[in-house]
């Protein structure tokens, strides 16, 4: 018909992605949850971050897209809960013993604080269980 189509002559930057809305063709910012640019979070502990900016329309990468929920962290891939159990703390105390229901961590790795408690007749002195004088 004599016109080209959007297809053949536009290009959206890196950063957007083609939009069709009522039949008219644009470049929207590709973000978390634009369509066309969307992604779908793999792991359960993270949450889609919607209306997150993507860096490139070759896709949305999880990584960008797909943070930890609260109280999980990043850790090879994979969101972890803060606990003791997945990030024990560098050094167990003598003359102690592992909480029976330890809190979540404030921070990783999880502090000896956090993690154990001194035996009867000990007190906590840093990262180590020192006899009560």
């Amino acid at each position: 018909d004599g016109t080209c189509s959007f297809e053949y002559c536009c290009v959206c930057p890196v950063t957007k992605v083609t939009q069709e809305d009522s039949g008219v063709k644009s470049c929207v910012d590709a973000k978390c949850d634009t369509p066309g640019a969307a992604i779908t979070c793999s792991d359960s502990n993270a949450v889609l971050a919607a209306g997150q900016a993507c860096a490139n329309t070759g896709g949305c990468t999880e990584a960008e897209c797909c943070p930890c929920a609260a109280n999980f962290v990043l850790d090879d891939g994979t969101c972890k809960e803060r606990t003791c159990a997945n990030f024990p703390p560098s050094t167990t105390p003598a003359n102690s013993a592992e909480k029976s229901s330890p809190p979540l961590c404030a921070a990783t790795p999880c502090t000896v604080a956090e993690c154990f408690d001194c035996n009867a007749g000990y007190t906590l002195n840093g990262d180590a269980c020192d006899a009560v004088p």
